[in-house]
This record gives structure tokens, sequence and C-alpha cells, in this order.
């Protein structure tokens, strides 16, 4: 009798992580206007409106308007140096949290920066950072959920009309 109530509440617990382990894996919803809204704030950068940026951006948390500007200042080259792409970004999910990773100019091989933005809830902005093209595309084949806006496929030219 002890065997058979053993073998149920091992099965019972098996039962409970699998369901368990299932809700874990499943990431928070998330707002995708959170899409435009980084776009935004990196055509802003673009013009050094750090102030808008960071109004935009409206980050979560215990983050201040002087050290985002630095951190963009010491990080970032290409955001100054041309015309910002607007196109291609992904949203990540590494089991954690979401990563919106825009890069600064039209994807073209394996380097060139990137704006990270990331978002804890899946609503709001709580952080960011800056990593290249590599790191983005290592993010999006290795994490739980990937949303591309627009999908970067490299060696395949966009082209664009002017309106």
């Amino acid at each position: 009798m002890n065997k058979k109530i053993g073998i149920k509440i091992l099965a019972i617990g098996i039962a409970l992580l699998l369901i368990g382990g299932s809700a874990l894996a499943q990431s928070p919803t998330l707002d995708e206007s959170l899409f435009g809204r980084g776009k935004e704030v990196l055509g802003l950068l673009s013009y050094s409106e750090f102030d808008k940026a960071f109004a935009k951006a409206a980050f979560k948390g215990n983050i201040s308007s002087d050290d985002f500007a630095s951190f963009i200042w010491e990080n970032f080259y290409d955001l100054f140096s041309g015309t910002v792409q607007k196109e291609v970004s992904v949203f990540c999910y590494d089991g954690l949290g979401w990563t919106l990773y825009i890069p600064v100019l039209t994807p073209s091989g394996l380097h060139g920066e990137v704006l990270t933005l990331a978002s804890a809830d899946g609503k709001s902005f709580s952080g960011y950072g800056c990593v290249d093209l590599t790191a983005m595309n290592a993010a999006a084949q290795s994490c739980e959920s990937v949303i591309w806006n627009m999908p970067y496929a490299q060696d395949i030219v966009i082209i664009q009309t002017d309106e």
C-alpha cells in the first residue's frame, strides 16, 4: 500500500512540476506599442534630443536622464553619423524580461551598433544598453520568445522609395 501511495505522490509531483514549468516558460504579454516608442527614442537620440528621448522612453525605476545621455555619448558613434534606420527591430524574451533590439543603421554584415531597451514587465521600459548585431542575432536565436517588427535578413537589400 505504501508503494502505491508513493507512486501516486511521485506522479502528482511530476504533474505539478510540468504544470509549473509550463507556466514559468510563458513570457509576459508584450505591449507591441513599445516597438514604436523605441524607434521614436532612437530617432530623438540621433538628433541629440536626449531629454525628449528620455521622456519618450518613460523608464520605470531609478534611471537618471544624465546617466542615460552620458551612456549614449560614450557608447554610440553611428547614431550621430548618419540617418538611423527605423524598420528592423526585435523583442526577445529570455525568461527574465523582454529586450528590444534596434540596429542604429540598416544592418549589413555582423557588425553595427544596436540600441537595447529592456522591459521587465512587457509594458514599459526599465533599462537600456548597447550591443552589436552579432549579439542581437544570438539573442534572437536563443531566447524563449522572439517577436520581429521586421526581420533582419543578412545579405538582402531593402529598397524604400521616397515619399
